[in-house]
């Protein structure tokens, strides 16, 4: 149950990655199988209930454009960070959680894949 609801809050996820998102729906999830060593992976597909702004690329190209995050950009828009086991957990995460996080779209598109789980 809490693996389902884990990064459906906004804020939380704009903590993580370092922008401001526009409120959003979850519209599928699919929890994967845990592990014997605890270890999953969940994934899912939320819809913005708003465009996002050209403003919004600018900003993501331009924390890109420094190399010093954890954006990327090929074919699309690519957030992934993971923390715990030695890594740094981004501000108001547990460093002792084994966790991984990322967010997934394409410009002009008012959907986004995230995945998320323990490693």
């Amino acid at each position: 149950y809490q693996r389902k609801y884990q990064f459906r809050d906004k804020e939380r996820i704009e903590r993580i990655t370092g922008v401001e998102f526009p409120d959003f729906k979850v519209i599928s999830y699919k929890a994967e199988e845990r592990d014997i060593r605890g270890e999953y992976t969940d994934n899912m597909e939320i819809e913005f209930k708003d465009t996002l702004s050209s403003a919004f690329y600018h900003t993501l190209d331009s924390m890109i454009a420094t190399n010093e995050t954890d954006w990327s950009k090929s074919e699309n828009y690519y957030f992934s960070k993971i923390w715990g086991n030695g890594l740094p957990a981004p501000e108001g995460e547990d460093s002792e959680e084994d966790m991984f996080f990322n967010i997934s779209f394409k410009k002009n598109s008012n959907r986004a894949k995230i995945s998320y789980g323990v490693w």
